[in-house]
């Protein structure tokens, strides 16, 4: 349960603390303005890495000892958090950027005495530790850059650091690496509270310190799993699950050295950017990148243990057929070709049909099942572990006292209190199971098909001004299929890979069920507090 809570503490902090910066960021100077090398046109706040980084570090603080790998990372997360912040407010010089990330990786390298000792194609004995430290710094400051530079359009970022960290607590897992899991699972948890603000058009952006932190967290992660935890993993393959803003720093780098220009020189020759020129709109470009980045993050999983020939072959491979392509639609001058009809034409369909079946009755699915779910599954648990029943007790007060004085701006706690207490339910299912299931294996995967149905019609057929698809929906999907993929070839990680589809299903009928809402007390409000209720008075007989 402390795994679940990890990234529950880090969810709750970012998604407070984000607003709160949104609101003083005008008074200090973090606006990010409009400008002919951005993709947007409003002025929007940069201090969504406020959210992102305390919702990181915070669980790290409560959960692991202070050793000296802890404290090395801690101290670099909170001078690129300051640094970035500094540089949004006042627009740093590259060197100074360069100086403040140096310091950042300084710790992790001479304090805990991380580095890389063992590159492609060479033994560690044939290497010297001066040679190991340098790369280190270089790769380390890479990565930070890498990250950084990526953050260009909308959820981008955040979601190409999402999947990574997926793959690197995964990893970690099967090897025993509590510390990656921990520092992985906090920084999963920071970055889906953000990427509820920063889903396109976004609210809030990282800005440097969050984009930073991302790219550090990254890099410090990579070293620690290939170095320390798991030592047979292959160097190079760090290269397939930090995936495409590698790629994409490498490419812009080249060009700009090719033309001439400073290799520090802001520009629009990102992947994203060109890909945007192609006509691709800017949630179709973040969506492709994300399939690309997901395709080579979840490939390390199953080549992980390749040699370093083989990895250097496919990611090299893989990168310059897609590099190829990408050139070649430039140079022929491609262009994405749009219809000129706004609806879809299965929204005609159905309505020349007079059937309103398709758009009444999957929603009413989704409306009855997803609540009775809550309830029976916090019934049915084998066992109630006092810290859920505790904290199920708070957010059964918490959530009465809001429905109770219907505050308006609370649709934030509202959210919060269900979406846990979905993860509680979810949670109790899947390690607290009674030794007689409520369902069999065949009846609950076919409880969870219908409802994946019942849920994806209602989203296709929902009005306009109700849930819609986003980049991070698409982002969700491939979380699911990863998981599912990894889930079906091992088995250490199949509790843990079930629990993760269960909770997205139904987190997602409890977000269509809360965005359709017309009233506070309704089916989700109401089963959410009759299964704390229960989950509650369970622990406490």
């Amino acid at each position: 349960m402390e795994l679940v809570l990890i990234a529950i503490v880090a969810l709750v902090i970012s998604i407070v603390v984000i607003p709160i910066m949104m609101r003083i960021a005008p008074r200090v100077g973090m606006i990010d303005y409009p400008h002919p090398r951005k993709v947007h046109s409003a002025p929007i706040s940069r201090v969504g890495g406020w959210g992102v980084v305390l919702g990181g570090i915070v669980p790290v603080l409560l959960w692991l000892p202070p050793d000296p790998l802890t404290l090395a990372y801690l101290a670099g997360a909170a001078l690129l958090l300051l640094s970035g912040a500094w540089d949004d407010m006042v627009t740093l010089s590259p060197a100074a950027k360069l100086v403040a990330q140096c310091l950042a990786v300084a710790p992790t390298v001479f304090y805990a005495d991380l580095y890389v000792t063992g590159w492609p194609f060479l033994a560690p004995e044939m290497s010297a530790r001066e040679v190991d430290i340098a790369l280190t710094f270089l790769a380390m400051v890479g990565m930070i850059n890498a990250v950084n530079t990526s953050d260009g359009l909308d959820g981008l970022a955040g979601g190409e650091a999402l999947l990574s960290l997926i793959v690197i607590a995964l990893l970690a897992y099967l090897a025993g690496g509590w510390q990656i899991v921990i520092i992985a699972l906090a920084t999963i948890g920071a970055l889906l509270g953000f990427l509820r603000y920063n889903t396109h058009p976004a609210h809030v952006f990282l800005g440097d310190g969050g984009s930073q932190f991302l790219g550090f967290t990254l890099a410090f992660l990579a070293v620690l799993l290939t170095q320390r935890v798991d030592p047979a993993l292959s160097p190079v393959l760090p290269l397939f699950f930090l995936g495409m803003p590698v790629i994409d720093l490498l490419v812009v780098m080249v060009r700009r050295l090719r033309s001439g220009r400073s290799c520090f020189q802001a520009d629009r020759d990102h992947i994203h950017h060109r890909l945007l020129r192609l006509g691709f709109t800017h949630g179709d470009s973040v969506v492709l990148i994300y399939g690309v980045h997901a395709f080579f993050a979840i490939s390390a999983l199953f080549l992980r243990y390749e040699s370093d020939l083989v990895l250097l072959a496919l990611y090299g491979g893989l990168c310059g057929l897609g590099l190829a392509l990408l050139a070649t639609a430039e140079r022929h001058g491609w262009q994405v070709q749009r219809g000129r009809s706004a609806a879809a034409p299965e929204a005609q369909l159905v309505t020349r049909s007079g059937r309103p079946l398709i758009r009444v009755g999957p929603p009413l699915v989704v409306a009855v099942v997803v609540p009775l779910y809550l309830v029976v599954s916090s019934a049915s648990a084998a066992a109630v572990p006092k810290d859920v029943g505790f904290a199920a007790i708070g957010l059964f007060v918490v959530l009465l006292l809001e429905l109770l004085y219907r505050r308006a701006g609370l649709m934030l706690v509202l959210r919060v209190v269900v979406y846990t207490t979905a993860s509680f339910v979810v949670y109790l299912g899947i390690f607290h199971a009674p030794a007689r299931a409520v369902f069999s294996g065949l009846a609950e995967a076919a409880f969870f098909t219908v409802m994946i149905l019942a849920i994806g019609i209602s989203i296709r057929y929902a009005a306009r001004e109700d849930f819609r698809l986003t980049p991070t929906d698409y982002l969700v999907v491939l979380v699911v299929i990863a998981m599912a993929l990894w889930s079906g070839v091992r088995t250490y990680g199949d509790e843990l890979a079930l629990m993760l589809i269960k909770l997205i299903v139904i987190t997602y009928g409890c977000e269509l069920l809360l965005s359709r809402m017309a009233s506070h007390w309704n089916g989700i409000t109401v089963g959410s507090l009759l299964a704390l209720g229960i989950l509650g008075g369970r622990a406490l007989v």
